[in-house]
């Protein structure tokens, strides 16, 4: 069962190209299984990612006290230019919301509807009242849990893709994007944890 839930895990090294917003996601969920993780930050891959077209503010973070259940993340609807994104308590459930915040900052369709009703940003709620605390154990892989940098995780990749809004990431963006994760992860209990980056040589 392991094995095929966890197919990549079994490889010591992989390599993705960041051409496409699912890129990030699949790279946390690399690395959460304990593959090492390239990604290919080269300026033709860049480019075809989208623009950033919504700030999203994180106004708030609860503590990680739940009983591990729901394993997956969810959102509630949008409303006064407010959301609530729920961090399910499994590898699934943490890339998911990952994921879910890139996704809300590139979404034009979500900005059109929070410009209709006077809103210039997304304020996201991040809830992880379901995430087990520190120091609970892992069935499937085994060892303790550690979610304490989950919330700096969502702030950090916030403020990046503030700061690139109106813009397309560029490769260091990108990177620190993806380095926000890893930073989330190395914190946890995983196998092994390595990256490499390749960029173009104009960013040298």
């Amino acid at each position: 069962v392991w094995r095929k839930a966890n197919y990549s895990g079994s490889y010591n090294c992989t390599s993705t190209d960041i051409c496409d917003l699912d890129s990030f996601g699949l790279l946390m969920d690399l690395a959460m299984m304990g593959s090492g993780t390239g990604a290919v930050l080269e300026d033709d891959q860049i480019a075809k990612l989208p623009p950033v077209v919504l700030r999203t503010e994180i106004v708030s973070t609860n503590n990680c006290n739940g009983p591990g259940q729901p394993s997956t993340s969810s959102t509630g609807q949008v409303a006064d230019g407010e959301v609530t994104l729920r961090v399910g308590d499994s590898r699934q459930g943490w890339v998911a919301a990952y994921q879910q915040l890139i996704n809300w900052a590139h979404d034009r369709t979500l900005l059109d509807h929070l410009l209709d009703n006077g809103h210039t940003s997304l304020r996201i709620n991040i809830d992880l009242s379901q995430v087990r605390p520190a120091g609970s154990p892992l069935k499937g892989f085994g060892g303790t849990a550690n979610p304490s940098m989950l919330p700096a995780m969502f702030r950090k990749v916030s403020e990046v893709l503030n700061n690139t809004r109106g813009m397309k990431l560029s490769a260091l963006q990108a990177c620190l994007i993806i380095d926000a994760a890893a930073a989330c992860v190395v914190a946890g209990n995983i196998r092994r944890s390595a990256g490499m980056r390749q960029f173009s040589s104009s960013n040298a």
